[in-house]
């Protein structure tokens, strides 16, 4: 049995996956991105930007994550005025939310899939918006 040899032909690159979407007015599951064969998926950070914004409210919200499977990989926001002010808050208008991803769920195998879940409460709507992924690809 010999020693394991390091692959140096395959060095991690980089990740971005920008996307955008429509005003949203239900719960919304979009696949993102399947990890191929033989990689791994890191993902850093996750950023969000809505020109409109939405304020928190107790009965009609947002909240939007980033997930493999039913794992979160990052909470990006949450407009619940009913949670702690660390998680619930409204969602400012014209300024980029930026969320770090949760470590131990932030590596993804072949084979994950990456899902961006926006999750409403009541009768909200999320003006349409921005986000992009980074992370890196090993």
């Amino acid at each position: 049995m010999g020693f394991p040899v390091a692959d140096f032909n395959r060095e991690a690159k980089e990740f971005t996956l920008p996307r955008e979407h429509i005003a949203l007015t239900a719960s919304t599951t979009v696949k993102l991105y399947k990890v191929p064969a033989g990689r791994k998926l890191r993902v850093d950070r996750v950023q969000y930007y809505n020109v409109t914004g939405l304020v928190e409210d107790n009965d009609n919200n947002f909240a939007f994550e980033v997930k493999n499977g039913s794992v979160v990989v990052a909470s990006v926001f949450n407009t619940d005025a009913n949670l702690d002010p660390d998680t619930g808050a409204s969602l400012p208008a014209n300024t980029n939310v930026t969320a770090a991803s949760v470590d131990g769920a932030n590596v993804l195998s072949e084979g994950d899939e990456l899902t961006a879940v926006f999750t409403e409460t009541g009768t909200a709507t999320l003006p349409a918006g921005f986000y992009i992924i980074e992370g890196r690809l090993l």
